[in-house]
């Protein structure tokens, strides 16, 4: 979410002056609330704003003094698939990392403005939310928590890529191309992922070469797609499986943090 508070709170800096006088704590609140009001505005005039393949901003709000509520969709997935806990125990490590790091958000941390992200599934049903305070992001700062997966347990990983396959699968087939479709998904242990596509075309059409092509096709994407790197550097494998239009293997390809 670096990109959207960046956007929030850019102007922050120059209303610094405003908090010099506001020396009794329901003053700050409102002058803060005020401020707030403002950059919501600002953000909501820009929404939808989407951050990635499979997050997109919606809308924020001030639910409260001194707090401002975000409110996003996550696609691919199925709100049915988490539970409360387990969510934010896999998203809040690296919201936290951003807002104790990002020096956009510098006065709002000093400010003890409370975030709060609500995510969505693409039904609209709540997948989890998260509340972050200044006893969240006052705490010592822990690289580890720098990207989303870098903190989490193989079997955390695990499970997330068991609901990953499982908001995926509901949208298959999904077409890639006018030649390729994703007809199958699935999550292996020892944090591996498996996608299974259909080509339309037999090997022979396809040439000797095809396998070469679509790894090096692989290996550009993955190094130019953040959540991707992100996967794979945290010991994700991605196995990619090819069959022909009558259902027979052409080749299977794994990527993991080697290829990058």
């Amino acid at each position: 979410m670096k990109k959207l508070n960046k956007t929030i709170f850019s102007v922050i800096a120059a209303f610094a002056i405003i908090f010099s006088f506001a020396q009794c704590k329901d003053a700050k609140e409102a002058a803060v609330t005020k401020l707030l009001e403002a950059q919501v505005n600002l953000v909501n005039s820009q929404c939808p704003i989407q951050l990635n393949q499979a997050v997109r901003v919606d809308s924020c709000k001030i639910t409260e003094k001194m707090t401002m509520k975000t409110f996003a969709t996550m696609s691919f997935v199925n709100a049915a698939d988490f539970k409360s806990d387990e969510f934010a125990k896999m998203t809040k490590p690296s919201l936290v990392y951003t807002i104790q790091t990002n020096d956009e958000l510098k006065q709002a941390r000093e400010l003890g403005v409370i975030f709060v992200y609500a995510y969505n599934d693409d039904a609209g049903k709540l997948i989890g939310e998260i509340k972050i305070g200044p006893d969240d992001y006052n705490q010592p700062i822990d690289e580890k928590n720098k990207e989303p997966m870098a903190s989490m347990s193989t079997e955390d990983i695990d499970s997330m890529l068991q609901k990953v396959v499982s908001g995926i699968k509901s949208h298959l087939p999904m077409k890639v191309d006018q030649v390729t479709t994703l007809v199958d998904c699935k999550a292996l242990p020892e944090k591996k992922l498996e996608y299974v596509y259909m080509l339309e075309a037999t090997a022979k059409q396809l040439g000797a070469d095809f396998t070469d092509n679509v790894k090096t096709v692989l290996v550009e994407n993955a190094k130019a797609n953040p959540e991707m790197k992100q996967m794979l550097e945290a010991g994700v494998t991605c196995v990619y499986v090819y069959n022909d239009k009558d259902g027979k293997e052409i080749c299977r390809l794994d990527l993991d943090q080697s290829d990058l």
